[in-house]
């Protein structure tokens, strides 16, 4: 038995299945990674008030680096240290 293709509900029900499958995935991406987008949203926090601070790794005043994300918690904690010792 051919299926046939050019009907418009085949076209639904295709669409339909995809969706669900699409959706399904982006479900479990988004659910088996929420740890590394947690910890990569405190990271650029981290970054952001370090830079905002003046504590940047640039070499130039004109340029907009960030601290890497090697080395943003142990500036952060630096930082964190220093303000409580004052």
């Amino acid at each position: 038995m051919a299926v046939n293709t050019d009907k418009n509900s085949y076209t639904v029900i295709f669409a339909a299945i995809m969706v669900v499958i699409v959706g399904s995935l982006l479900a479990f991406f988004a659910s088996s990674l929420s740890e590394k987008i947690q910890e990569n949203e405190r990271f650029r926090k981290q970054q952001n008030i370090l830079y905002a601070m003046g504590v940047n790794a640039n070499e130039d005043e004109g340029s907009v680096n960030f601290i890497s994300t090697d080395n943003v918690a142990g500036e952060f904690q630096k930082y964190i240290i220093e303000q409580l010792g004052n």
